[in-house]
């Protein structure tokens, strides 16, 4: 029997299964919320690992919720196990007006689905899960055991796969369907970390600063809140500013500034596609911000060290 071409038969006759089957969970908003009870990372990702878990079970695999932390559905034998990583969590969706398409919806333009997390993660581990129904229907001797395992946290902090590991035996052997595999195998290195100072409230300018909400995400905008009294400093540092790659916008309220970055979005897999207004108002505030403020160390650390 040539098991190649009926895997390719079995998974062509069945494709529209899995299309539907991806939909299912990208039309669930899966990004990290509050916890509650039972919900550690929220309502929506506990609906979605519950759906993912409900199709692997619809398609005969065992499944297992560890706590609503993750999930992971098997089939096979043996004390060693392969597993397939991924997860279902994505990040923000930013502002609905610029996507061509509800970001939760599921839609098919010409051959490709827009959706938050049909590339990164739900499309790839559900396609997984149906690659592994078809090895078990065309390859019925597989002499291995398989695990995919669901994970709901990986966007911000990798919570659900310690949790894991404090229940379950680590893989043999593991890969995880994100990326183009195998041209593609590993994403460059993610740092985050925490900068911990002391300053006086009123020594300094600065009132706040705001700006993104994934540490694996590029934004798409920074915002400083500022004192009346460097007005003057501002509007002339901007000038210099005009030419760079973000964009700056100056609004005057009527007891502060606020100055907005404007940069260009994007994954943090692939950062040089995007320009990051995080960076860029870290390097115009240096440039305001006297040598005696209270936040000056701070904002030349974000300038200097982090830069652009």
């Amino acid at each position: 029997m040539n098991t190649r071409k009926t895997l390719e038969h079995y998974i062509d006759e069945h494709f529209q299964e899995t299309l539907k089957d991806i939909q299912k969970i990208v039309k669930i908003k899966t990004v990290k919320e509050e916890s509650t009870n039972g919900a550690p990372f929220g309502l929506g990702l506990k609906k979605g690992l519950e759906e993912t878990l409900k199709i692997a079970k619809d398609l005969g695999f065992k499944t297992v919720n560890l706590d609503n932390y993750i999930g992971y559905a098997e089939f096979g034998e043996g004390e060693e196990y392969i597993g397939v990583l991924g997860h279902i969590d994505v990040v923000p969706e930013g502002e609905h007006s610029k996507w061509s398409v509800p970001p939760f919806s599921g839609e098919i333009v010409g051959k490709n689905m827009i959706s938050r997390g049909a590339l990164d993660n739900k499309g790839p581990i559900i396609s997984a899960l149906h690659s592994m129904k078809a090895l078990k229907e065309c390859v019925p001797t597989f002499n291995h055991r398989v695990r995919i395992i669901f994970g709901t946290n990986e966007e911000s902090g990798d919570e659900d796969i310690k949790y894991y590991l404090s229940k379950e035996k680590a893989p043999k052997y593991a890969f995880t369907p994100d990326g183009q595999f195998p041209v593609v195998f590993s994403e460059k290195g993610i740092y985050t970390f925490s900068f911990k100072d002391s300053f006086l409230k009123e020594k300094t300018s600065i009132l706040d600063i705001v700006g993104g909400t994934r540490s694996n995400v590029v934004p798409e905008e920074a915002k400083v809140f500022l004192k009346k009294d460097l007005s003057e400093k501002i509007i002339k540092e901007l000038e210099k500013f005009k030419d760079t790659p973000c964009k700056f916008e100056v609004l005057e309220k009527e007891s502060y500034l606020e100055v907005i970055c404007k940069g260009i979005p994007a994954h943090a897999s692939s950062p040089q596609r995007g320009v990051n207004p995080i960076t860029w108002l870290f390097r115009f505030l240096n440039r305001v911000i006297p040598e005696e403020d209270s936040l000056k160390r701070f904002v030349n650390f974000m300038d200097k060290v982090v830069g652009i």
